[in-house]
């Protein structure tokens, strides 16, 4: 599996059709939601580790 390193790594593995399944009006504003979250969910665990989990 390739790791993905930037965003534009994620976008690229979008069809671009802008079809707003996802809810989003763009491929590229729900890429840069998913990096949003994702960067939350990686600092989070960063966080609890450091805490012991709490």
């Amino acid at each position: 599996m390739t790791e993905l390193k930037t965003t534009m790594d994620i976008f690229k593995l979008l069809d671009h059709s802008n079809c707003r399944d996802c809810g989003e009006k763009t491929c590229l504003a729900f890429e840069s939601l998913y990096t949003l979250v994702a960067g939350f969910g990686r600092m989070f665990e960063k966080i609890a580790g450091r805490h012991g989990g709490k």
